[in-house]
Protein backbone atom coordinates (compact mmCIF):
# COMPACT_ATOMS: atom_id res chain seq x y z
CA UNK A 1 0.00 0.00 0.00
CA UNK A 2 1.05 3.47 -0.84
CA UNK A 3 -0.30 5.56 1.93
CA UNK A 4 1.00 4.19 5.24
CA UNK A 5 -0.78 6.93 7.13
CA UNK A 6 -4.10 6.73 5.25
CA UNK A 7 -7.21 4.53 6.77
CA UNK A 8 -10.58 3.01 4.45
CA UNK A 9 -13.76 1.94 5.26
CA UNK A 10 -13.89 -0.42 2.28
CA UNK A 11 -14.75 -3.90 1.35
CA UNK A 12 -12.45 -7.30 2.23
CA UNK A 13 -12.03 -7.29 -1.47
CA UNK A 14 -10.81 -3.90 -1.78
CA UNK A 15 -8.59 -4.28 1.23
CA UNK A 16 -7.14 -6.97 -0.25
CA UNK A 17 -6.48 -5.61 -3.44
CA UNK A 18 -4.94 -2.67 -2.22
CA UNK A 19 -2.69 -4.58 0.78
CA UNK A 20 -4.41 -3.00 3.26
CA UNK A 21 -3.55 -4.02 6.87
CA UNK A 22 -7.16 -4.76 8.25
CA UNK A 23 -7.58 -3.60 11.57
CA UNK A 24 -11.53 -4.33 12.02
CA UNK A 25 -14.36 -5.82 10.22
CA UNK A 26 -18.40 -6.23 11.01
CA UNK A 27 -18.41 -2.97 12.25
CA UNK A 28 -21.34 -2.30 11.67
CA UNK A 29 -24.00 -2.41 13.96
CA UNK A 30 -26.90 -2.88 11.92
CA UNK A 31 -27.34 -5.89 9.80
CA UNK A 32 -29.18 -4.17 6.63
CA UNK A 33 -26.50 -1.30 6.64
CA UNK A 34 -25.30 -0.67 3.27
CA UNK A 35 -22.42 2.31 3.02
CA UNK A 36 -21.92 4.50 0.72
CA UNK A 37 -18.47 5.41 -1.15
CA UNK A 38 -18.02 8.44 -3.12
CA UNK A 39 -14.84 9.17 -5.79
CA UNK A 40 -14.43 13.08 -5.55
CA UNK A 41 -12.97 15.10 -8.10
CA UNK A 42 -12.28 18.82 -8.86
CA UNK A 43 -13.59 18.25 -12.63
CA UNK A 44 -17.34 17.69 -13.51
CA UNK A 45 -18.20 14.90 -14.97
CA UNK A 46 -20.26 15.42 -18.61
CA UNK A 47 -23.51 14.98 -19.08
CA UNK A 48 -24.29 11.38 -20.49
CA UNK A 49 -28.32 10.45 -21.60
CA UNK A 50 -27.05 6.70 -20.73
CA UNK A 51 -27.04 7.57 -17.45
CA UNK A 52 -29.48 8.18 -14.73
CA UNK A 53 -27.98 10.76 -12.17
CA UNK A 54 -29.06 12.15 -8.72
CA UNK A 55 -27.74 15.52 -6.98
CA UNK A 56 -27.12 16.21 -3.18
CA UNK A 57 -27.80 19.91 -2.37
CA UNK A 58 -27.12 21.59 1.37
CA UNK A 59 -29.10 24.66 2.24
CA UNK A 60 -30.67 26.26 5.16
CA UNK A 61 -33.68 28.11 5.78
CA UNK A 62 -35.13 30.71 8.43
CA UNK A 63 -37.00 29.13 11.77
CA UNK A 64 -40.37 29.84 10.36
CA UNK A 65 -43.45 28.09 10.32
CA UNK A 66 -44.44 26.40 6.67
CA UNK A 67 -40.57 27.01 5.04
CA UNK A 68 -39.40 23.69 4.61
CA UNK A 69 -43.20 22.77 3.62
CA UNK A 70 -42.53 25.81 0.72
CA UNK A 71 -38.78 25.14 -0.63
CA UNK A 72 -39.59 21.17 -1.00
CA UNK A 73 -42.83 22.55 -2.65
CA UNK A 74 -40.34 23.51 -5.81
CA UNK A 75 -39.44 19.90 -5.63
CA UNK A 76 -43.00 18.57 -6.06
CA UNK A 77 -44.08 21.11 -8.47
CA UNK A 78 -41.22 20.34 -11.09
CA UNK A 79 -41.83 16.51 -10.36
CA UNK A 80 -38.42 15.57 -8.71
CA UNK A 81 -38.20 12.50 -6.66
CA UNK A 82 -36.33 13.23 -3.28
CA UNK A 83 -34.77 9.89 -1.98
CA UNK A 84 -33.19 11.38 0.97
CA UNK A 85 -34.05 14.10 3.42
CA UNK A 86 -32.02 15.05 7.02
CA UNK A 87 -31.52 17.65 9.12
CA UNK A 88 -28.12 18.62 10.97
CA UNK A 89 -27.95 21.77 13.55
CA UNK A 90 -25.66 24.40 12.36
CA UNK A 91 -22.93 24.53 15.68
CA UNK A 92 -23.09 27.34 17.39
CA UNK A 93 -26.75 28.75 16.37
CA UNK A 94 -29.29 27.20 18.29
CA UNK A 95 -32.47 26.07 17.04
CA UNK A 96 -30.78 26.45 13.44
CA UNK A 97 -30.76 23.38 10.36
CA UNK A 98 -29.00 22.29 7.50
CA UNK A 99 -31.22 20.52 5.52
CA UNK A 100 -29.12 18.07 3.20
CA UNK A 101 -31.25 16.45 -0.15
CA UNK A 102 -30.62 14.23 -2.75
CA UNK A 103 -32.85 13.75 -5.48
CA UNK A 104 -33.39 11.83 -9.02
CA UNK A 105 -31.67 14.49 -11.87
CA UNK A 106 -28.64 16.21 -12.55
CA UNK A 107 -27.93 19.76 -11.18
CA UNK A 108 -27.68 21.50 -15.00
CA UNK A 109 -31.25 19.38 -16.52
CA UNK A 110 -33.67 22.06 -16.96
CA UNK A 111 -36.63 21.19 -14.63
CA UNK A 112 -33.98 20.54 -12.09
CA UNK A 113 -32.75 24.08 -12.61
CA UNK A 114 -36.51 25.39 -12.06
CA UNK A 115 -36.51 23.54 -8.76
CA UNK A 116 -32.86 24.69 -7.37
CA UNK A 117 -33.77 27.95 -8.32
CA UNK A 118 -36.77 27.91 -5.80
CA UNK A 119 -35.24 26.48 -3.10
CA UNK A 120 -32.42 28.83 -3.55
CA UNK A 121 -34.57 31.78 -3.50
CA UNK A 122 -36.22 30.69 0.12
CA UNK A 123 -32.89 29.61 1.54
CA UNK A 124 -30.50 31.81 4.18
CA UNK A 125 -27.61 29.42 2.48
CA UNK A 126 -27.33 27.33 -0.80
CA UNK A 127 -24.94 24.65 -2.15
CA UNK A 128 -24.93 22.63 -4.41
CA UNK A 129 -22.94 19.49 -3.41
CA UNK A 130 -22.58 17.54 -6.48
CA UNK A 131 -24.25 15.34 -9.42
CA UNK A 132 -23.29 11.80 -9.99
CA UNK A 133 -23.83 8.62 -11.52
CA UNK A 134 -27.04 6.73 -9.64
CA UNK A 135 -25.85 3.87 -8.36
Amino acid sequence: MKNKDGVALATLQSAQEQGAKIIASGVSDYRHNATRFLVLSKAEQPQNAKLSWKTSIVFSLKNAPGALYEALESFALSGIDLTKIESRPVAGHSWEYRFLIDFIGRHDDKGVLKALKGVQDKSSFFKVISSYPKA
